[in-house]
C-alpha cells in the first residue's frame, strides 16, 4: 500500500487550501460519512474512483446505473480522508474540479455534501 503524507512544514499551507475549498462548499448540505472501511477496500475504491468514476465525470459521460457505484466509493473514500494518507482526500479534491454543476446534479449534491463532511471532519482534527 502507497501511502502520501505531507511534510510537516507544509500542513499549514495544506489546511489552509482545505479551508477555502471548505468555503466554496458553503450552503450545500453536510452528509454524515460512513464508518471507516478496510484498507483493502479503501485502496480499491480509490482506485475505481481515479480510474474510472472520475474520467467518466469529466467527459460527462456516466451512465445512471453507474451513480450508486460511484456514490459507494466516494463515501468509502470519504471516510478514509486523513492528514496521515493525502491520497484519499486528492482523489475528492480531483473529482470535485471535474464534476461540472449540470452533469447528474442531483448525484453530484450527494457528492457535495459527502465531500463538505470529509473537509470538516479533516480540518477539524
Amino acid at each position: 500500500m502507497i501511502i502520501a503524507s505531507a511534510r510537516p512544514e507544509l500542513l499549514p499551507q495544506i489546511r489552509a487550501a482545505l479551508e477555502g475549498r471548505l468555503l466554496e462548499l458553503d450552503g450545500c448540505e453536510t452528509a454524515p460519512v460512513p464508518a471507516c472501511c478496510s484498507d483493502a477496500l479503501a485502496e480499491e475504491v480509490l482506485r475505481k474512483l481515479m480510474t474510472r468514476y472520475r474520467p467518466g465525470i469529466a467527459r460527462m459521460d456516466m451512465p445512471a446505473e453507474e451513480i450508486p457505484h460511484l456514490l459507494y466509493a466516494v463515501e468509502r473514500v470519504a471516510s478514509r480522508a486523513g492528514w496521515d494518507d493525502l491520497r484519499f482526500v486528492d482523489s475528492l479534491n480531483a473529482v470535485y474540479e471535474v464534476w461540472k454543476s449540470d452533469f447528474r446534479s442531483d448525484a453530484r449534491l450527494i457528492f457535495l455534501g459527502i465531500y463538505r463532511r470529509a473537509l470538516q471532519s479533516l480540518i477539524g482534527s
